[in-house]
């Protein structure tokens, strides 16, 4: 047994060893093989960045980082329009008696630089603010707008409060910028409103839309009533269901009618059979056939009217079927016991949106007809003083040389029409796009009110019942003040 221990040895290698350092062949004898490379070649650096990049790009269009600071933006209206809110009614509890404003005023967040001391405010008009018929808007020097005192945007002293005043500056929109509508707002007149515009898709449907205002872009505290005159609204016909109502001028005589009568003080009458069927924002009044069928849109109060003058947006969602001539026009233009073309002749009056017999879209201003073009492209011959890359008019003295094109793509589907004037400027909207401006200088627009009573009709041209159009149509809304684009998109997204 001892040999075999002794040969089993004599198997084990022994290393050998010079100055410390193991040598030979043996198992523990360092290798004369070369290292092994563990870094990446630059194909693979290359794929990994590429592979990095890609998921990064997907990373940031799935989080959307503009959507996100818009909700930033709203949330931080959210919570400051709901601080004014509360502080308003406490101070109103505390200082019962101490003012709180001017009726017919509209105090806004947005401060004017160009007022000059010893003036302390402005009508806003420098940043291009033009007020609803019968209001004005007010704005303070920069220096002031954020005071506690009653001196700055809002017109109530808050340090009078016997708790002091709950803010150290008064809050502003995080954007406050007039020409895009987002400033916070306050008008007051036996009661108040406070309100502020929506930016983000969140919040336009969770906020403004669920506020129960007439406003759906604007997150309303208060009297919404009292906003909805401030906003310049002074008709809104959202088409979604009819009853029976009796007509003010004429007591005992009742006909179908819409709930508009309560929404906005004025009335709509159906006339015919119509049916009721899903809009874009619930229900929505189906005229086809057209056939003996209309709506006709009256006043019921000179202080709503609905004679439109120097300013204006009319708007609202059609989806027209078939049929020519106007889908909502003034009555200015119909002549009792006239057949429709009459109409034609005298070619004047309001007309949001009509369909010729070539079909072309057209619309109308006081005495000017003008038809669009929806190509979106820059046409040939067009003036450089005017925006032809859109719409254009024919060659009829009015300075333009644009050729209409024919709108069967608007056939039997949804779209929002919009129609603004500004003084002497025109502006008109196709599904939120600008599709034709006019050059006040070139062809301008003069003032041109309809004779009211009653006033607008839908799927209506005359006497001739067989001049009508086939239509759907819901949201419809009149104001007596321009609109700027962003709320016209504004309207547009959330409704659509």
């Amino acid at each position: 047994m001892y040999r075999r221990l002794k040969q089993r040895n004599s198997l084990t290698p022994t290393p050998k060893s010079h100055g410390g350092l193991s040598t030979g062949s043996g198992w523990g004898a360092k290798s004369n093989r070369k290292p092994v490379a563990c870094g990446f070649t630059v194909i693979e650096l290359l794929v990994a960045i590429g592979v990095a990049a890609i998921l990064s790009a997907v990373a940031i269009f799935a989080l959307q980082p503009a959507a996100l600071l818009q909700e930033s933006r709203d949330a931080k209206r959210l919570s400051e329009l709901s601080d004014l809110n509360r502080a308003v009614g406490l101070f109103i509890a505390d200082r019962s008696t101490a003012s709180v404003g001017a009726a017919h005023t509209i105090y806004i967040s947005v401060p004017d630089s160009s007022i000059t001391p010893p003036e302390t405010k402005s009508d806003c008009g420098a940043l291009g603010l033009v007020p609803p018929t019968g209001w004005a808007y007010e704005c303070k020097h920069p220096d002031d707008y954020r005071k506690v005192n009653g001196e700055g945007w809002m017109p109530i002293n808050f340090e009078s409060m016997s708790t002091g005043s709950p803010f150290a500056t008064l809050p502003v929109d995080p954007r406050n910028d007039a020409a895009a509508g987002h400033y916070y707002a306050y008008v007051t007149g036996g009661s108040y409103a406070l309100t502020g515009q929506m930016e983000s898709a969140k919040y336009l449907q969770r906020v403004a839309l669920a506020d129960k205002g007439t406003d759906f872009t604007r997150l309303e505290f208060g009297s919404t009533q009292l906003w909805a005159r401030a906003s310049g609204l002074v008709g809104y016909f959202s088409l979604d269901r009819v009853f029976q109502g009796e007509d003010p001028n004429n007591p005992g005589f009742f006909f179908p009618m819409t709930e508009e009568a309560s929404e906005s003080g004025n009335i709509a009458a159906v006339i015919g059979s119509v049916n009721v069927v899903n809009g874009k924002v619930g229900g929505a009044l189906d005229f086809s056939p057209a056939f003996s069928k209309y709506l006709r849109l009256m006043q019921t109060s000179p202080e709503i009217s609905l004679a439109l003058r120097e300013h204006a947006t009319i708007a609202g969602w059609f989806n027209w079927k078939s049929g020519t001539r106007s889908l909502l026009r003034d009555n200015t233009g119909i002549v009792p016991g006239q057949p429709a073309n009459k109409f034609e002749e005298q070619n004047k009056g309001w007309l949001l949106l009509g369909i010729n017999h070539v079909p072309q879209l057209i619309f109308r201003v006081a005495d000017k007809t003008f038809p669009l073009n929806l190509q979106g492209q820059p046409l040939p011959g067009c003036l450089a003083t005017r925006t032809c890359t859109c719409v254009g008019m024919r060659n009829n003295g009015y300075a333009a040389v644009c050729e209409p094109q024919t709108v069967a793509n608007l056939q039997n589907s949804w779209h929002h029409y919009a129609l603004v004037k500004k003084g002497a400027e025109i502006t008109y909207y196709l599904d939120s796009k600008l599709v034709y401006r006019n050059d006040p200088a070139v062809d301008p627009v003069g003032n041109f009110a309809s004779s009211c009573g009653p006033c607008w009709y839908v799927s209506r041209n005359g006497e001739d019942p067989f001049e009508a159009v086939s239509t759907l149509a819901d949201e419809v809304r009149f104001y007596n003040r321009p609109f700027p684009a962003s709320e016209i998109k504004a309207y547009y997204e959330i409704t659509k």
